[in-house]
């Protein structure tokens, strides 16, 4: 059954009025980044973070999207010239009007808040005055690999309360700590990330590591095959908080192999930045203090270059389940965008 969800922008809601233009979800004035599944019907986004763009011309936008999974209910941030709202929408079809004071040129962001395995997001049909093709501009593309934390599970605590939670319920992907140091850098991102995934041992009774499903699309379930449309400079990988302290030849020997499928498959990507965990604890934090090291010296004897190790700020643990919250992953953001900055770009 199709709901209708009414979304105030930034003026009181009134019925839509005739559209003069209408395109469907595989029209190629809509933008799709990330990892997601072609189809006839247009991309069917799976990825935490993955996001679709456009622009209207008007004061307003019929937006119809198609949410389907195991979950009853995903979560997505509609960012209309900047402004970023996260909404919520059911198995099925989903349709809501964007509103504007203003007759002018606006730019769309639809991103998925919630993590790959939930559903996935597809773009059914856009209706304005007029809608035009419209992404970002910018040199820079940045992949993030990593975990929950790089998924922005349970980051925001503020949108459902505690009694009436539901896993996924506080996921904030374009509030993670990748896609907002993509931003501070003026670049397009994409998350190739699982919440418990680990390098060698993953927790949750998942039986699949990160170098396992690094090449598909639905990561979580090791399916679909991934085409590698998304072409990096620059990859950030976040690993290690569900491995926990292991053994460090082990753990060494598995990350430098990981780095190399990477450079591999992304040869676009001048650089690789491996991350500690900003929930870790003092035991763990040290432990990766010690091992990364490790990594990029193995890699750079063998002949691998460009590969680099930073120390992001750790017990970062004020968001659900003891995950960053929203203002400790801006405060990781900063951090990391910063050394990027200076060391790596």
């Amino acid at each position: 059954m199709k709901k209708f969800l009414p979304l105030l922008i930034s003026a009181a809601l009134f019925s839509c009025q005739p559209s003069e233009m209408t395109i469907t979800g595989e029209n190629a004035l809509i933008t799709a980044i990330g990892r997601y599944e072609n189809s006839a019907a247009g991309a069917k986004m799976y990825s935490a973070g993955g996001y679709f763009t456009f622009a209207f011309q008007g004061k307003d936008c019929e937006l119809s999207v198609l949410n389907n999974g195991e979950f009853d209910h995903s979560f997505l941030e509609l960012v209309v010239d900047g402004e970023p709202k996260k909404i919520r929408v059911g198995r099925g079809d989903t349709t809501f009007v964007i509103k504007k004071d203003e007759d002018k040129l606006h730019q769309v962001i639809l991103c998925r808040d919630s993590e790959t395995m939930m559903s996935f997001t597809q773009i059914k049909s856009i209706k304005a005055e007029k809608i035009l093709a419209w992404t970002p501009e910018t040199n820079l593309k940045i992949e993030f690999i990593g975990n929950s934390i790089t998924s922005g599970c349970d980051c925001d605590s503020s949108l459902v309360s505690q009694k009436d939670y539901k896993w996924g319920d506080w996921h904030r992907a374009y509030f993670a700590y990748g896609p907002q140091t993509a931003r501070n850098l003026n670049a397009q991102y994409s998350l190739a990330s699982v919440s418990g995934i680990g390098l060698i041992h993953s927790c949750c009774d998942i039986n699949l590591t990160m170098p396992q499903i690094y090449d598909k699309v639905l990561m979580r379930y090791d399916t679909i095959s991934y085409n590698f449309s998304f072409k990096p400079d620059l990859i950030c990988c976040c690993l290690g908080q569900n491995d926990g302290i292991q053994d460090n030849e082990t753990f060494v020997s598995a990350y430098v192999d990981f780095v190399k499928m990477l450079k591999e498959k992304n040869p676009t990507a001048k650089n690789i930045v491996l991350l500690n965990s900003p929930m870790a604890n003092d035991s763990l934090n040290t432990w990766m203090q010690e091992v990364l090291p490790q990594v990029v010296s193995r890699l750079t004897s063998e002949g691998v270059t460009g590969v680099k190790n930073f120390e992001l700020p750790h017990n970062k643990n004020n968001g659900g389940a003891m995950h960053p919250d929203v203002l400790q992953h801006s405060e990781v953001a900063k951090e990391l965008t910063e050394f990027l900055k200076k060391e790596v770009l």
